[in-house]
């Protein structure tokens, strides 16, 4: 799709920032209890459920999340393609963060 979707991320309603393929974001969150949720955009228009991950944020300390979408199965059709799959929102370690497999 392109420029055509975007990947918006937030802290509660709070936008962070697009998620860019291989980038990165970041961003200063009060400490407490937050929603931390990426949301697909069709041409600027949310698009799908969003994925979200609630965290309890601690003053002082940096959290790395990883931020994926995944294919579970494609089924070429006369009609087109047939395509199931996902988003996933996970908190990892910084190691497993910064080597970005």
């Amino acid at each position: 799709m392109g420029a055509a979707v975007e990947y918006r991320a937030y802290a509660d309603k709070v936008i962070l920032g697009v998620v860019a393929r291989g980038g990165a974001i970041g961003g200063f969150v009060k400490p407490g209890p937050a929603t931390i949720r990426v949301q697909a955009h069709f041409l600027g228009f949310p698009d799908g459920w969003p994925v979200k991950l609630e965290l309890d944020l601690r003053a002082g300390e940096r959290y790395f999340l990883r931020f994926t979408q995944y294919l579970d199965s494609v089924v070429p059709l006369p009609t087109g393609a047939i395509v199931t799959g996902g988003l996933q929102l996970r908190k990892v370690s910084e190691a497993i963060y910064t080597n970005r497999e």
